[in-house]
């Protein structure tokens, strides 16, 4: 059974969007932010939390995987040619990540 969110995608989806933690630290940032930012700032800002040095494969994933699925889902704005990715609010995928990040991070 699937079951349709008010921004009309499944919440099945939304809960495979937000299960990445890579995506959670991308939605985290953008929502924090003014909304917008460049690729390369994102990697720098998500490798800086994880206190990693990988942001180039960072930066690289977030390319080709994490950005990629959730523009097609409609959370984000991704310009490859720009290299640049905006927020697009979504009351639930914002819920969910709450929920995560209150309740089930230790």
């Amino acid at each position: 059974m699937t079951t349709e969110t008010r921004e009309g995608f499944s919440t099945e989806k939304a809960l495979r969007l937000v299960a990445d933690p890579c995506r959670r630290a991308i939605l985290a940032h953008l929502k924090e932010s003014d909304g917008s930012t460049t690729v390369t700032q994102l990697a720098d800002s998500i490798a800086d939390e994880e206190g990693s040095n990988r942001d180039e494969d960072l930066a690289l994933a977030l390319r080709h995987v994490h950005l990629p699925k959730l523009a097609k889902a409609g959370v984000v704005e991704y310009d490859s040619e720009g290299d640049t990715v905006r927020y697009e609010s979504h009351e639930s995928i914002e819920k969910l990540l709450r929920f995560v990040s209150e309740e089930l991070s230790t």
